[in-house]
């Protein structure tokens, strides 16, 4: 099941609700799939604009606690320290994992989480799209998380999707959350 409160989100739009296919700023298309109740909400700061959405199994609450799930994307051109992947080569990764390393640690902290497990950054490059992927482990209010950061370039701005779920349900929640970051379409 797909919500998007449309009176209040207007970051994200629901194209195709039967198959849960949404659009983020006319930059990408995603598909929400799984059997979970997903809610949209928009991001809107000085350094990020996009949407966030938050997965919830089928008969529970966002209001019970933490969401299983989740996908943010956000175009996060206007913030200084996000890389512009479209300049970066193979030589280029090993010193930017470690600037992205200290800058989500720190930013991890801030936000009452603990980074507990880095897996080093890669460069991937297919058609005509080339994206830095960064995968990670946090401990969130109890929870271990598998993040998986993507920065791409769309539209001459800089997006980083970023899909989230909880370890100690990886057999069910992975391959949605892998499957909505492989089949992502950047638009033209």
């Amino acid at each position: 099941m797909v919500q998007s409160d449309n009176f209040a989100v207007r970051n994200s739009e629901l194209v195709d609700p039967t198959n849960g296919l949404f659009t983020v700023l006319g930059l990408v298309s995603l598909h929400l799939g799984g059997p979970y109740w997903w809610h949209s909400e928009d991001i809107n700061n000085e350094m990020a604009r996009g949407a966030v959405f938050r997965a919830y199994e089928l008969g529970g609450s966002e209001r019970a606690g933490l969401d299983v799930a989740s996908i943010t994307v956000a175009d996060v051109t206007d913030d200084p320290t996000e890389p512009d992947i479209s300049e970066l080569s193979q030589c280029d990764i090993l010193s930017l994992d470690d600037f992205l390393y200290k800058g989500i640690q720190e930013q991890l902290a801030a936000d009452g989480m603990q980074l507990i497990q880095w897996m080093r950054s890669e460069l991937n490059q297919a058609d005509n799209l080339k994206g830095l992927v960064t995968p990670y482990i946090v401990m969130d209010q109890g929870k271990e998380r598998q993040f998986i950061a993507l920065r791409i370039k769309a539209k001459g701005r800089k997006v980083v999707i970023i899909g989230v779920f909880d370890i100690a349900k990886k057999e069910v929640l992975a391959k949605p959350i892998f499957n909505t970051l492989r089949d992502m379409v950047v638009l033209a």
